[in-house]
């Protein structure tokens, strides 16, 4: 005990007779701290198939901007774009589209702008979220005003953390809370989202497209699933607009290989 009074003894002096070098290196450990958390969430989304993306070597983003052999925009894809499309899928997948918007909300009498996700039933099935409270929409509610928040938007707007089926206002129309999905992280596949709605109450005022991913089934290898969603999208561009050899297909990946590259995964394998 004593030698540890004589160790703290010199650092206490400097903390009392130096205090903006003392402020200084506080700053400094809780920066460092900030960062190895961060550099940690991203490590462990590169490294681990996390929520909600746990198939994300099974999961492929399809290019919703189609371009031409220039790399020229020719047209952002919609709806209905992607059932054709998937039309030329031979394999038994699974597949969703989305459309996200910002927007204007209420919650209990506070405003603020949030980003919502207009999405299809299947969404939650390519995308596993754990369910925490409620339920996720049913196929009656598709066609309802309903909504579906995270952990975090509780945490912002209801301090009881009793939220189904109290309301919020978006872009002056009221929506039910329907169930509450656990957070994930900021860096995962869907970490941005907060709210998601029935895709029919989408208004597509500044566009109509859609983010699109399919999910393939097990045991396939990484290289067939690519194959066949470039297959698809090659088949689709030629037929319906004349395109040999469209730039968009570079972009069509895994999740898995998409995280890796913007994460610079390749360092992070190294280090595993």
């Amino acid at each position: 005990m004593e030698r540890i009074r004589i160790y703290f003894k010199p650092i206490w002096y400097n903390i009392i007779h130096h205090k903006a070098y003392a402020g200084f290196c506080v700053f400094g450990t809780m920066l460092t701290f900030v960062f190895i958390t961060i550099l940690l969430q991203v490590a462990y989304v590169i490294l681990c198939d996390t929520a909600p993306a746990v198939a994300a070597d099974r999961i492929v983003s399809v290019p919703f901007v189609l371009r031409d052999n220039k790399g020229e925009a020719v047209k952002g894809l919609n709806k209905s774009d992607i059932r054709t499309l998937m039309n030329n899928v031979r394999e038994e997948v699974c597949y969703t589209s989305y459309h996200y918007e910002a927007v204007d909300i209420i919650v209990n009498g506070r405003y603020d702008e949030y980003g919502i996700y207009f999405i299809d039933r299947n969404y939650w099935n390519v995308f596993q979220f754990e369910l925490l409270q409620g339920h996720f929409f049913t196929e009656d509610e598709m066609q309802m005003s309903c909504v579906i928040v995270n952990e975090n938007f509780v945490r912002s707007f209801f301090p009881d953390k009793s939220v189904i089926n109290k309301e919020i206002q978006i872009e002056g129309n009221t929506y039910r809370i329907t169930g509450v999905v656990a957070d994930v992280s900021y860096f995962a596949p869907q970490g941005k989202a907060s709210l998601w709605v029935p895709e029919k109450f989408s208004k597509n005022e500044s566009n109509d497209w859609v983010e699109t991913y399919i999910l393939y089934p097990e045991n396939m290898s990484t290289e067939t699933i690519i194959r066949s969603v470039t297959n698809a999208y090659q088949f689709f561009v030629k037929t319906y607009y004349n395109i040999d050899k469209s730039v968009s297909v570079k972009q069509i990946s895994t999740e898995k290989q998409f995280i890796r590259k913007m994460y610079g995964g390749g360092l992070f394998l190294e280090w595993a």
